[in-house]
């Protein structure tokens, strides 16, 4: 985004002179990084907000669509909004976009304000009259951010070491939920509505067991499923709880070949007789299952195809909607994503949605992705290959024997236990609802309570993963080891450095250790990307350099935004000094029509 807007000035955009090459018109974007500091608390979710107004100066009306002004969250659309139609000269208007986004994403910078508007336009098919050219001026801009920090007052637990026979405190110890050093910067008090302050305890013995929960009724395992929907057309993607206002047709089994790694073709379609503008719409979905009725909370669920437009005609402003629904709640839309507009003959569009479903709706089968493909419009008929359907979700796995931690706590002069509180690994309230037992392999039958020496210490081992297969670590993890009396190890799990959430190593291998230092080198790769293949430089964590070279076109998505790559065109990035450490995103290089060949090179131990 130009400095005059974002500093509250004006910024014109002239009118194009011609289109871009390989194309009918010249559309002139803007970009800006929305970032704000993170609070100590949050829920987790944050609200950005940005505005901008908008003139057309002319000296033509606009055609069809006119522009968009768009959030991303790295390249993933989150919000969406449209200057109208046949925007004519002299029109204006504040565009406002806004949408809640993961707290986490907003504070590193992931958070993108996109601009694009139209300002030649050659499309006799669509606006007679054509080249129409535009102008535009914008100024007012303003953005705001609010984290949401609803009861988010932050907790963390104090250890108070005391002498039992002189009362003396020989040390305090506060660390957060997870066990990392907290410090406090605020009033410490209980975390309770009442407050007020509590008598001094006598002196407690604490410890902590870890045990398992033996469920004999358990079954390990979950396969997740994709099940065609016999009556896709009853999601209306469009206007969800309204009725569509075009022919929107489905046929029973046409996406099963889909589900099932196949591929089909939509349409062509003739004229609607019953539709105002003669749209006829094509619908197929899918039922996703995974899971346990046990499962609480909500599950993250990914689902992804791709739709390649195969004409006779090119699309004609809203082409298609790819959408997740929950049919056990209305249904109810959870999440869409847009297939992009006056998309061109042979455009290829891959579609991805990520959202949080519930998981008792995901157990039952209750989670639908709905496609609607527009075959029909004013620009004629056209069809659709919907093909390379993947889905996934994250699942908690099922184990017969549940882990947790039981905290006993006893009064240091008589032993009486004064009180027992079972936990998850992360602290959260347990119920058990199986046989206690050790957790051990064999768990056959009832374990004999824990006798007097049952603590377990828990200690924290540096592992490293290969997940480039290059033979050399590129990952740290850590893995929690539980040490009991007799000195024996128990692998509790695997999780990221910052404990924050559990991490499933690819390969590991050893760590490096000290000493005189390895050598290195410079390994050269290459690859040749079919249209609708995308090369990521986040998949190469020691890059260097990147080359792509476009024998047909393509697009190259930076830090910056999306850009067009056209044919025979060139581009490369690399590091600028030795001292540099690798080539970062985000980059990304999509092959449209033709095919774009990838060079880079990545740094590997001799």
């Amino acid at each position: 985004m130009s400095a005059r807007v974002s500093a509250g000035g004006d910024l014109t955009l002239p009118p194009g002179t011609g289109p871009q090459p390989g194309t009918t018109g010249t559309v002139r974007t803007l970009a800006a990084k929305i970032q704000a500091p993170r609070p100590a608390c949050d829920t987790g979710t944050a609200h950005v907000t940005v505005s901008v107004r908008a003139d057309q100066l002319g000296p033509d009306t606009g055609c069809a669509i006119t522009g968009a002004v768009r959030l991303f969250n790295g390249t993933t659309p989150v919000a969406t909004v449209l200057p109208p139609n046949d925007a004519k000269v002299g029109w204006s208007g504040t565009l406002t976009v806004e949408a809640d986004v993961p707290a986490a994403d907003l504070a590193a910078g992931n958070i993108t304000y996109f601009v694009a508007l139209d300002t030649y336009d050659d499309s006799p098919q669509a606006c007679p009259g054509t080249p129409r050219k535009t102008s535009w001026k914008l100024s007012r801009l303003t953005a705001s951010v609010a984290y949401e920090q609803t009861g988010c007052t932050p907790q963390f637990l104090r250890t108070v070491t005391v002498d039992c026979e002189t009362g003396a405190v020989i040390a305090v110890t506060d660390t957060t939920l997870d066990g990392d050093p907290y410090t406090v910067t605020g009033k410490v008090g209980e975390c309770t509505t009442g407050g007020g302050c509590c008598p001094t305890e006598e002196c407690r013995d604490t410890s902590t067991v870890l045990l398992c929960d033996l469920d004999p009724e358990c079954q390990a395992g979950i396969k997740p499923t994709a099940t065609d929907e016999p009556n896709p057309a009853s999601f209306n993607n469009w206007r969800p709880g309204s009725a569509p206002t075009w022919c929107h047709l489905d046929t029973p089994g046409q996406g099963a070949p889909v589900w099932t790694g196949g591929s089909v073709v939509l349409g062509p379609d003739t004229k609607c007789a019953t539709s105002s503008g003669g749209d006829t719409h094509r619908v197929i979905g899918v039922h996703l299952a995974a899971g346990s009725p046990s499962l609480t909370g909500t599950v993250d669920v990914t689902v992804s195809l791709r739709v390649t437009n195969n004409g006779p005609n090119p699309g004609y402003m809203g082409d298609g909607m790819f959408a997740l629904w929950d049919a056990s709640a209305g249904p109810s839309r959870i999440k869409y994503v847009s297939v992009p507009s006056s998309a061109p003959v042979g455009a290829v569009y891959p579609l991805t949605l990520t959202a949080a479903v519930p998981a008792a709706a995901l157990a039952a089968g209750d989670i639908v992705a709905v496609l609607d493909l527009e075959t029909y419009h004013g620009a004629g008929p056209k069809a659709w290959t919907v093909d390379q359907f993947a889905w996934s979700a994250e699942v908690p796995a099922i184990e017969c024997e549940s882990q947790f931690l039981r905290t006993i706590v006893k009064d240091c002069a008589t032993g009486a236990t004064v009180s027992v509180v079972d936990t998850t690994l992360d602290g959260e309230p347990y119920e058990v609802t199986g046989d206690v037992g050790q957790c051990t392999p064999a768990s056959g039958g009832e374990t004999p309570p824990p006798g007097p020496c049952q603590a377990n210490t828990v200690i924290e081992a540096c592992r490293c993963d290969d997940t480039d297969g290059d033979g050399v670590s590129d990952i740290d993890y850590v893995e929690l080891l539980a040490v009991d009396c007799d000195g024996s190890l128990t692998s509790i799990g695997t999780y990221t450095p910052d404990l924050s959430a559990p991490y499933t190593p690819v390969a590991p291998v050893p760590c490096e250790t000290g000493g005189a230092p390895s050598a290195t080198g410079v390994q050269g790769r290459r690859v040749e990307l079919a249209p609708g293949e995308t090369w990521d430089a986040a998949a190469w964590p020691t890059l260097q350099s990147v080359t792509a070279v476009a024998r047909g076109t393509g697009t190259v998505t930076t830090a910056d935004g999306t850009s067009s790559l056209v044919a025979s065109e060139s581009v490369a990035w690399s590091v600028a000094r030795d001292s540099d450490a690798r080539l970062t995103g985000p980059l990304t290089v999509t092959a449209t029509t033709g095919t774009v060949a990838v060079s880079w090179t990545t740094g590997v131990k001799l």
